[in-house]
């Protein structure tokens, strides 16, 4: 079971953002990798899509956070009645996602724009049940990321 460490993390679960480059154009996608690595036994219970699991935070220096619209999900009824990927990490082992940071879009322009971007992501890791199958992830566990994103954007 994850219980909360010094800075309200749990010790179960540490989440990082890597980009997967430094210096992004801006026809291309902003892709980066979640990186999520147990320190213990930690279960994970994965959407289809993990940015619906995720809260996303993009600053830029000068001019603070975002404001960022909310992410459109496909509404498929099947998807409510589909149990999470359900992934088990034994200590030490890691996991890495990919996500394209271009389906957001900010609520002045949905332009991202050249310049520097800070990413922060905070996951709501599942309870810490031992059951296999989940369609519910009872009382989440918010895991904030320890190592935020840094990218540009050139033109």
């Amino acid at each position: 079971m994850a219980s909360a460490g010094q800075a309200g993390e749990p010790v179960g679960l540490r989440l990082e953002i890597e980009p997967i480059k430094q210096i992004y154009s801006v026809r291309e996608g902003l892709v980066v990798k979640l990186v999520f690595k147990a320190n213990q036994r930690t279960k994970l219970c994965l959407a289809k899509d993990i940015l619906s699991q995720m809260d996303i935070a993009i600053s830029r220096p000068g001019q603070g956070k975002l404001a960022v619209q909310p992410l459109v999900i496909k509404d498929n009824s099947t998807i409510f009645q589909e149990p999470m990927k359900v992934q088990w990490l034994e200590s030490g082992q890691s996991l890495t996602l990919r996500a394209n940071l271009k389906r957001y879009h900010f609520l002045d322009t949905d332009q991202w724009t050249p310049g520097e971007y800070h990413v922060s992501a905070t996951f709501n890791l599942c309870e810490q049940t031992p059951a296999e199958r989940v369609t519910d992830p009872g009382q989440e566990i918010p895991v904030k990321a320890v190592r935020q994103g840094w990218f540009m954007i050139m033109i």
